[in-house]
Parts: C-alpha cells; structure tokens; sequence
C-alpha cells in the first residue's frame, strides 16, 4: 500500500486518511464492535456508542501497517486475513478534507474468553442495523460490507463451479480414453488368434511351396495385419532360441523356467506401449 502525507494535498489545507476495520467471523456471521468515544460516529446501546475498530493514518504511515496498528492497539489477540478495500468515501468541508477506507476482515482465531465484553460486541448483521439511534454512517459502511461479502461468496461460488467442470470435463476425457483404450485393446485380442494362424500355416509350408504365389500372399496379409497392430501401439515380442527366460515376457509350457534358456517359441508374444498384452509361448530347457 502506498504511504500518504496526511497534511499535504493542493486543495485543503488539512488531508486526513481515516480507516475503518470491519471484522467478521464467517463461522457464526458476526461483526465486531468496540465501545467509542465518540457519540458522533457509534451506534448508542444503554448509554454507550460502539463502532467499527478504526482509526487516522498518522504522517509517513503506509496504510496496512497504520492499519494493523489501530487493529492491535484497540483489539488485542487475533489473527486475520485481510481482503481488499469494500469501501473508499471523500469528504471535505471549509479547509479539511478526509477519506474513508474501509477493509474487510476475516478473523481466524477468535476466542471468546479474550474478549471483554464491556468493551467487544459481536453481533449479527441484522443486530446492527436494526440496533436503536443508529447513524446512517454505520449502517451505510455495513450494507456495503454485506454487498462486498455476497459479490465474494458468488464469485467464489463461480470459481468453483468452473473448477468442479474443469476437472468434470478432465474425468470424462479420461474415461473416454480409457474406453477407446480398453475397446481397441478387445479388438487386438480378436486379432491375436488369426494373426496366430497365419503363423501356424506359414511354418508348415513345404520346403518346395515357400517361393510360390500363394504363400507370397499370406505372407503380404500377415504383414499387413502387423502394420495395423503397429499403428495401434502393438508390437511383436522379439524372442529367439537360445536367450535367457524371462518371466515377465515369456510364459513357459514345459520346463521349470528358472535360469534356464529358451528352446522353443510355440506361440508370439505382443506388447502393447509397456504393457504385455500376452507373454510368448516357450518351451525351456
């Protein structure tokens, strides 16, 4: 906040800077009011003026520290969090002029016992407004208070519906994900066993029959499918004969397994990105 001289302004003669705190506790809607001493600016009750804690900006003075200041000298043992000026109101008259900044804020640690209730009144709202030989001041400050905290609590309330959809709209982007996922995943499956027969009838063709046109043909359509498994984040497990068994890629038919090596491929494996869709047959030994 920036500092004001408080006896400097091209105008008036005097500027003062009065600030006006008004606490509230969210948890029980109440505001809290300080025994004044002057009857020109409280609100009456049995003899007695109560008001807003507040005070003037003294010369030099930035504004939040003037106002922490008023805060701890007049009312002791409490924590808070500040929100913007609510409320910012000029007068002047002959060669005076003075501007009211009033702030809202929010006590975090109110403690009954702390407060002598001689001197602190916590009330409501409606409490205030309707209190007797009220000064339109008050009343003004307070409506505009009340007006400030349900813009807030609505904008607020906005914000977190716009958050709830946001991360409503990422659940459901991620659930589509997951079905297109889980949806082309059953497909592969399908694909697995057919992919399996091209390579049982491939790896019984005669010796004689291996260059002719038909098995140039199977063999094109195999390859085929394996493109489109590919272009699906599908790959072939890469085995061979001879290299050491792998529990987590290989799933064995005969033989322990444990360090042993692969004799046999009975069956391809796939993977799908890091995840093995299904493990390659082998036999052991």
């Amino acid at each position: 906040m920036p500092k004001i001289d408080c006896f400097s302004h091209k105008e008036y003669k005097k500027f003062l800077v009065l600030q006006k705190a008004l606490i509230f506790d969210e948890s029980e809607n109440t505001f809290l009011l300080i025994k004044s001493d002057s009857k020109r600016e409280g609100v009456s009750e049995k003899g007695d003026f109560w008001d807003f804690p507040g005070g003037y900006v003294s010369l030099g003075e930035d504004l939040k520290t003037s106002l922490i200041n008023i805060i701890n000298k007049k009312v002791a043992n409490i924590e808070f969090d500040f929100f913007e000026p609510f409320y910012i109101r000029e007068s002047g008259h002959e060669n005076e002029s003075e501007v009211m900044i009033c702030y809202l804020l929010k006590i975090t640690n109110k403690k009954h016992s702390a407060f002598d209730h001689r001197k602190y009144h916590w009330l409501k709202a409606e409490q205030i407004l309707h209190a007797n030989d009220q000064n339109p001041q008050i009343k003004e400050i307070l409506a505009k208070a009340l007006e400030y905290l349900n813009n807030y609590k609505a904008l607020n309330s906005w914000k977190r519906c716009q958050a709830d959809f946001e991360n409503y709209k990422k659940l459901k982007i991620k659930e589509m994900e997951d079905f297109k996922k889980h949806a082309k995943l059953d497909l592969i499956y399908q694909f697995l066993p057919v992919l399996d027969n091209f390579e049982a009838s491939l790896g019984h063709v005669p010796e004689k029959e291996k260059d002719s046109a038909w098995v140039t043909g199977i063999n094109y359509i195999r390859n085929q499918i394996l493109e489109v498994l590919k272009k699906n984040g599908v790959e072939e497990i890469m085995v061979e004969v001879g290299e050491k068994f792998d529990p987590k890629l290989h799933e064995a038919i005969s033989g322990e397994g444990k360090k042993q090596k692969i004799s046999k491929v009975l069956q391809q494996g796939y993977r799908m990105e890091e995840k093995i869709i299904r493990p390659a047959r082998v036999e052991v030994a």
